[in-house]
């Protein structure tokens, strides 16, 4: 694919069982999953962000701190004085927020400061890298857009397993996802959203 002419052709062409299995990935992918997961996402970070705000000492300013190399014990943030990263700090199980991963910048921004916060605690968990290696190596980054039976169920089986995960098993919104992504898995109708996955896939193309 070289050109959104000819991404559009292929789309127009699409009749086998491979292709309608590529289109029902691609859905799973961009539109139900995104979907099923903002909710709880959103709802997380700022619950979480409020908490951190509400420990801080009023009143709460920025975090003015800045990398200094070979600082101890925390290059990114001067221990001594910000009560930002101490209380921060506290709430990571192990204490040891993955710094580097957020902005300081933007942790006072009501709109982006909660997921700058988030950014901290997230680990490099298996489900996330497993679900984005599906993304890039059967839907976005393929030389055919065509999935195999079997490369389908492995997909599919991935996508499961993630909003299967104890913290989202009693999500309305991520179990609202778990059963459209199970009915996809077994759809044979792709027509009906192939201009939504296009829409998707030519934004996901654009971003290589």
């Amino acid at each position: 694919m070289t050109s959104t002419g000819s991404t559009s052709k292929a789309f127009v062409q699409l009749t086998s069982p491979e292709e309608g299995n590529w289109l029902s990935l691609g859905r799973a992918l961009s539109t139900v999953l995104c979907e099923g997961l903002h909710p709880f996402i959103k709802r997380e970070t700022e619950t979480f962000y409020n908490n951190v705000k509400a420990t801080i000492t009023a009143p709460v300013g920025p975090c003015t701190c800045v990398y200094v190399p070979g600082r101890r014990p925390n290059q990114y943030h001067d221990m001594h004085t910000c009560q930002w990263a101490n209380v921060l700090q506290a709430y990571h199980l192990n204490r040891r927020p993955n710094w580097e991963q957020s902005d300081n910048n933007k942790w006072m921004d009501p709109n982006v400061g909660p997921w700058e916060i988030a950014k901290l605690f997230l680990p490099n968990r298996s489900l996330i890298k497993d679900v984005r290696d599906t993304r890039n190596t059967k839907w976005a980054h393929l030389p055919k857009l065509e999935l195999s039976e079997a490369e389908k169920k492995d997909a599919f089986e991935t996508l499961e397993k993630l909003l299967q995960d104890p913290v989202l098993a009693r999500d309305v919104d991520a179990q609202g996802a778990l059963r459209e992504i199970l009915a996809l898995k077994c759809t044979s109708d792709v027509h009906i959203f192939k201009a939504e996955v296009l829409s998707h896939f030519k934004e996901a193309i654009q971003m290589r």
